[in-house]
């Protein structure tokens, strides 16, 4: 037997009541804790300014899918596997043909990035909040925080991966970019 990580294939919008279905069977003994070892469904707390006002929402990064980490037995792991296909939402595991064959483990490479994402590993990344772009090139705002608090510009570019956007203000007369976070603005 070995610890692996494995993905379920689940209809988009039922991974909790799965998840809660998985548990209902561990917890009525049909499925080992030996073997079940953990479950999660990918979410993340996003911070969104919306009329003015800081808001945080958890949000399923990867819906249509549960990670499941089983240390399935090389006798008797069918009956498992057999147990999970039978709940109502599950279609399969990711890199599985049929329902017949083994799972297919996901590798911890694969897998690193979605672990350190919902805070299940610590990695280089840090936390798991993430913001998100709010406003597009081309919308006015007002500057709320920082150096140029109370300018007020046009969005020229929207860098997500470094949750900033690229902003011209007038300074002196003249249009200058001016890069701020994505909490730093708001709409005019």
């Amino acid at each position: 037997m070995s610890r692996n990580w494995y993905i379920l294939n689940t209809y988009t919008g039922y991974e909790k009541k799965i998840q809660t279905t998985i548990k209902t069977l561990v917890e009525k003994g049909e499925i080992d804790t030996n073997v079940l070892l953990d479950d999660f469904i990918a979410l993340e707390t996003i911070e969104e300014i919306k009329d003015g006002k800081k808001k945080q929402k958890v949000e399923n990064f990867m819906p249509g899918y549960l990670f499941v980490e089983l240390d399935l037995p090389e006798i008797g792991w069918n009956a498992t596997c057999e147990k999970l296909f039978r709940i109502k939402g599950v279609s399969g595991f990711v890199g599985c043909v049929s329902r017949s064959d083994r799972p297919v483990p996901t590798s911890f490479e694969q897998m690193k990035p979605i672990l350190e994402r919902v805070g299940k590993i610590k990695g280089s990344s840090g936390a798991s909040k993430t913001s998100r772009a709010v406003f597009e090139v081309g919308d006015s705002v007002k500057i709320s925080d920082g150096s140029f608090a109370g300018f007020t510009g046009t969005i020229k570019e929207v860098h997500s991966e470094k949750e900033k956007y690229s902003v011209e203000v007038q300074i002196f007369g003249r249009p200058t970019p001016v890069d701020v976070s994505f909490l730093q603005v708001e709409k005019v």
